[in-house]
């Protein structure tokens, strides 16, 4: 009887690190699928002085000074450039997506003296970090919880803007933090966020699953 029992108990052990290690998750892997605008601004011409892809990207951004009628006749002509710490073709749940932006004032045309630059800015968003930019269909692929941003203390301002009336230059660093996948939903996707005075632009980048949890 006794050598029976300890059988038992063993069997009923071997079974739980069997169950443990079957259920064991790997870390989910997404790859990047797409790059796209999103754009609410008609008046403003964005340029892509280097063209969106996985280490980063350059964009100018010219905005009319019509605009609100904050210098009418006049143009400012902004540029935005962010890198990324590593090639983000593919990324893994828990990672941290350290992105680093610099955006400057370029040029100033009369009667324009800085106050587009001013009312214009730029930062990361996670998919949870602002409106769905989808339409319906797409929005039932799109888990809008799986990447949030993060601002570190000491890593910069989560927001950036140039220094009105000057050529000097503003710097942020912010981190997109994947979090838990969700079932049935094969797409996530973070942005790179312009707002140009009452618009939001978005360069988004699109990641579809390729290993789950």
């Amino acid at each position: 009887m006794a050598r029976i029992l300890a059988l038992l108990v063993a069997c009923a052990v071997l079974g739980v690190l069997g169950a443990r290690h079957v259920t064991a998750a790997a870390p989910t892997t997404w790859r990047l699928v797409e790059i796209r605008w999103h754009r609410t601004d008609r008046t403003a011409v964005f340029e892509e002085v280097r063209k969106p892809d996985a280490r980063g990207g350059e964009i100018r951004v010219s905005i009319p000074g019509d605009r609100y009628g904050l210098c009418p006749g006049g143009k400012e002509k902004l540029r935005f450039k962010w890198t990324f710490t590593r090639s983000l073709r593919t990324f893994t749940s828990g990672d941290y997506l350290t992105a680093g932006m610099r955006f400057r004032t370029e040029s100033v045309a009369a009667p324009c003296e800085g106050e587009l630059g001013a009312r214009t800015s730029g930062t990361f968003v996670g998919a949870n970090g602002m409106g769905n930019p989808f339409g319906a269909r797409e929005s039932l692929e799109m888990d809008a919880g799986f990447t949030r941003s993060v601002h570190k203390p000491g890593t910069g301002v989560p927001f950036v803007r140039p220094v009105p009336k000057s050529m000097c230059c503003a710097t942020g660093r912010v981190s997109i933090a994947p979090s838990s996948y969700v079932p049935n939903r094969p797409r996530t996707w973070f942005a790179m966020l312009i707002e140009t005075p009452g618009a939001t632009n978005l360069v988004i980048y699109v990641y579809e699953v390729v290993r789950r949890q």
